[in-house]
């Protein structure tokens, strides 16, 4: 059942109804690490960031220890909400307090943070700091997973390195690895309608290009 409710709370933050998520979240009897993690993360997708960092600290004081992937939720947080000296803080209490190695996503999260503030120099030593291992993970990805492919490009690209970024991309290519395209719902009179990044299928698509157009100008 708990599996079903951590699927609410993301549902509901999707959809942008957080007060639904909250609403679920505060009703749980048996909560875990699992369900405060989806709850920081439907905060912060929301812009929710003073709150998402305010349950972790609640998560803490329950007796809830964190575990890497509540870490990434913390981090993006902070970096929607441009909290640096937040963003260092949880960063740096991974390894200190809880002994956790930051992967690959958190160091994602922090340069994405500090790129935000503007503070393109400590993005860059962050960058560079990347234990090689992680900085180099080109031989070791999963042929098929273009998440990880998509962020190291990103983390590359926020600090300038654009032969990285070219690397990373003629891998992609060469092994067949495809970025899943961003999909979008909305519903209308009872109709769901779904829209693809570069899918043109739908009957009324000349309608909604004018429209756009139009509210473009």
């Amino acid at each position: 059942m708990l599996y079903v409710e951590q699927a609410l709370i993301d549902m509901h933050a999707k959809c942008g109804c957080i007060e639904k998520s909250l609403e679920v979240f505060y009703g749980l009897h048996d909560k875990d690490t699992a369900s405060w993690t989806s709850i920081i993360f439907a905060l912060s997708l929301n812009g929710k960031s003073s709150l998402a960092l305010k349950l972790f600290s609640e998560m803490n004081e329950s007796g809830f220890r964190p575990d890497d992937i509540t870490f990434i939720g913390v981090l993006n947080a902070c970096r929607h909400g441009r909290l640096v000296e937040e963003g260092w803080k949880h960063f740096e209490s991974m390894k200190s307090v809880y002994e956790i190695e930051p992967k690959i996503e958190h160091y994602g999260c922090l340069i994405d943070l500090l790129c935000r503030a503007g503070l393109l120099k400590e993005a860059e030593k962050i960058a560079n700091k990347i234990p090689r291992e992680k900085d180099e993970m080109l031989s070791e990805i999963e042929g098929g997973d273009s998440s990880i492919h998509t962020l190291l490009a990103n983390i590359y690209a926020s600090v300038g390195r654009w032969e990285d970024v070219k690397k990373v991309r003629r891998k992609m290519r060469g092994d067949g690895v495809r970025k899943e395209p961003g999909c979008s719902s909305i519903e209308v009179n009872g109709n769901v309608y779904e829209f693809l990044a570069g899918d043109v299928s739908h009957p009324e698509m000349n309608d909604i290009c004018f429209c756009l157009k139009t509210l473009f100008k």
